[in-house]
Parts: structure tokens; sequence; C-alpha cells
């Protein structure tokens, strides 16, 4: 970094962040909005602290940390004069003591070894997607693990073993118009229109919600799967998921909830399933919005090449669930959508109408 402009630092970490400050997990960027109104809200990186501001500009913690490079003339010099994450536990405790603050009900979340001495004395430490180091400190007994060991409070949130959707979707006013192109283009239709159903399951305080996550039950006409899906942030490879087939779609209803979930929902939906250059393409129709076609393939290149064919630009691409399409016609919240106890195909309900957003 020596030689390196700080100015020029700053304008890529602003173009960066402007096109990428999304891509942070659902339950993270959920949890920093929960904690802000009653806790004080600091941020500890391994980044330069000048990269860490121009992200602290968009998420507004109340002090973040950095590595801090001298600087002379404009430019770094090479020398590091502070490296917050070698001990992220003085930082926090320095930390309280200059702002006079308790660690009582407080929360931590890390993904690196270098969190876990500063996970170990907070009073809710979350390991979010830990690495290989630590992941082992949380396995370790106390005995072997000394101070840096991890109790029985500590909540583990993993998405191994969990496969990513690369998918992308777009709204679209007129369905016909996409029949015709994909026509044109020779892609085949697998599946005509029908009529779907399913549940997505939660256990009763909301817990997988917590960290993005439901259990659904759909019944796709042909086949009947239960899935459990996970949405880390609305991106194109944002969303995770492993599903099985299953036989029959009340028996497995009745096997979540006698295991302790709760249906949030019951939800209609009409899906028309084509394929083209080994892309799956759905033309999904939900209640009370414009329908959406939904692109998924092995890659990203894949997604796009068929995004472009169909007249699909890049920039109008929604990720993850169906519930930001509601939010673009409707003043409601993620989790509202998820809890609506019914969404079929009947006219707006009246309790929904008035929220309908204008223009």
């Amino acid at each position: 970094i020596a030689g390196v402009s700080v100015e020029d630092v700053r304008r890529v970490a602003q173009i960066v962040i402007s096109q990428q400050k999304s891509r942070v997990y659902t339950y993270t960027r959920q949890l920093i909005e929960k904690l802000r109104p009653t806790h004080n809200l600091i941020a500890i990186s391994g980044s330069p602290i000048e990269i860490v501001e121009e992200f602290n500009n968009h998420y507004k913690f109340d002090t973040v940390y950095g590595m801090v490079f001298q600087t002379q003339d404009g430019r770094y010099t090479g020398e590091v004069l502070e490296i917050p994450i070698r001990d992220k536990r003085k930082v926090l405790e320095k930390h309280m003591l200059e702002n006079k603050l308790k660690l009582t009900g407080s929360v931590g979340v890390g993904d690196g070894e270098s969190d876990a001495s500063f996970l170990e004395i907070v009073s809710r430490p979350i390991c979010f997607n830990p690495n290989k180091n630590l992941y082992k400190i949380i396995r370790l007994p106390k005995r072997k693990a000394g101070r840096l060991w991890l109790n029985a409070r500590t909540l583990f949130i993993t998405c191994k073993h969990m496969q990513t959707e690369i998918e992308a979707k777009w709204i679209v006013l007129d369905l016909d118009i996409i029949r015709n192109k994909l026509s044109e283009l020779k892609a085949n239709l697998d599946q005509p229109e029908r009529l779907m159903r399913r549940k997505p399951f939660d256990f009763p305080d909301n817990r997988l919600e917590k960290v993005g996550g439901w259990v659904r039950v759909r019944d796709e006409g042909d086949k009947i799967t239960l899935a459990y899906k996970q949405l880390n942030d609305r991106s194109l490879h944002g969303t995770k998921e492993v599903s099985v087939e299953v036989s029959d779609f009340n028996n497995t209803c009745q096997i979540l909830e006698a295991v302790g979930l709760e249906a949030k929902s019951y939800q209609e939906t009409k899906r028309e399933t084509w394929h083209y250059k080994n892309c799956e393409i759905t033309l999904d129709t939900w209640p009370w919005i414009p329908s959406v076609v939904e692109i998924e393939a092995e890659s990203e290149e894949a997604v796009q090449l068929v995004a472009s064919a169909l007249g699909f630009t890049w920039a109008e691409a929604l990720h993850g669930s169906i519930e930001n399409v509601y939010q673009k016609y409707y003043k409601v919240t993620e989790s509202e959508v998820g809890h609506w106890k019914e969404i079929t195909f009947i006219p707006v309900p009246s309790w929904l109408e008035p929220k309908r957003r204008l223009g």
C-alpha cells in the first residue's frame, strides 16, 4: 500500500460500496436495525480505516475501528500504526471503559478466530458462518481451549451443506410477451401453467426467520417438496437451499407441526416452467402483484445471457424471496408478508388495500 493515494482508496471504496452495499447477510443486517435503538454499535475490522469509514457511511455504527496506516502528503508510507484485530477483546474493553458502557445484554457477532477473544466476554456471542479455525475453538472442551472457550450460550449459524441458488427475477406486466420470446428462441416448455400451493414453517419464536431462514412444503403439481431455504442477502448468490421430494403434502405438514414448527402462511401461486440454454425459466404469478419471471442457472453468466435474450436489463433484476416484490407495491415489511395467514387468488383484501403504493 506504500505510495498509494489516500483519496484514491476512498474513491474506489465509495464506488464499490455504492454497488455492493446490499450484499450483506440478511440476518446481520436485520440484527443491526433491531439493536440500534437500545445498543451502542461498534465494528472492528482488519480493513484500512478509510474503507471502514466509507462502509459506515451506509450502515452507521456508533464507532468503527480499522487498521491505521501512516500517511505523508496524502499517501501511505507503508507503516502500520494500529492493528485492532490483533486483540479485539482489548479494543472492546477500552471502548467500554471510555464510553462508560456495560457488557450486560451485549451481543457480539464474529466469523473468524480473531473474534474469539471478544466473543467469550459478551452476553450473547454469535458465530455466524465461522471459518475452520473459529469452528475448532467452538468445539474444543473448556479445559483445552482456555480463555478462548465459547460456552453453551454461543449461537452457531452456518450455511454448510446447502446449495446456492443462482437466480434472478424480473417483474413482468404481460407474460404473453415473454411466452412469445421464448417460443421465438425455441425454448422448451416443460410444464404449462399450473396451480401450486405451499406452506412456510418456523418455530413459535421465529428463530429461523431471525437468520433469514424458513422451512417450506410445496405442492408443485407433479411433485411435492420439503425444503429449508436461507436468504443470506439479496444478491445473485444470496439464497441457499436444501430440498427433498416427499409423497404427501398434508402428512409432511403434520410431521413438521409434530416436532414443534408452525405454519406461518398458506400460499397459492401459478407457475409455468421453460428451459433454454441450460437455464430454468419460471413464469410465476402471485396474488395481488404483477407476474414475475425467474431465471435460474449454474452460473451468473448463464443467467445474464438468457436475461439479455429475453430483453431484461440487469439493473432491474431482483434477488431473493418474493417479499421484495410485494414491497414494491405495498407499504409492508418482509416479515409482514411472511406472516400473512393466506395469500390466495382472491381480490386484494380490505386490510391490504390501504397499504398499496400509489403510482
